[in-house]
């Protein structure tokens, strides 16, 4: 794990991961040793803090990649259940409504990304 503007420490750093491997706080405590209350300590440190989120977000980076690539199956598997008249009722609804939540998620992810740019554009313009 990269070091986040200076030196965080060994077992701070083996804290992040415990803390990004495990269910709980203390499940984390457990696995490296430090108390709960250390722990709670550390976390209103800025740069623990710093380092914990950008952590947090490699992790949620490399998901959403994985996502991203296994997307295109996942919809097909949508729309073969959902179109499969021999699947039980429950799952044919549950992917059409999946099917439909998603496309609306898409479209709104696609709106706002579209106003922010018209927003940028015109911020630029004024400065």
């Amino acid at each position: 794990m990269a070091r986040q503007g200076g030196k965080l420490g060994r077992k701070k750093e083996v804290l992040i991961v415990a803390l990004l491997t495990s269910k709980t706080v203390v499940e984390a405590a457990q696995q490296t040793g430090v108390s709960v209350s250390t722990i709670m300590r550390w976390m209103r440190e800025d740069k623990f803090r710093a380092a914990y989120q950008a952590a947090k977000d490699e992790v949620l980076r490399s998901v959403t990649t994985r996502l991203t690539v296994n997307s295109a199956d996942a919809v097909e598997s949508l729309a073969e259940i959902s179109g499969d008249a021999d699947a039980p009722p429950g799952a044919r609804v549950s992917a059409s409504v999946n099917t439909i939540r998603l496309a609306l998620d898409a479209h709104v992810i696609e709106t706002l990304e579209e106003r922010i740019r018209k927003l940028e554009a015109q911020s630029n313009e004024v400065a």
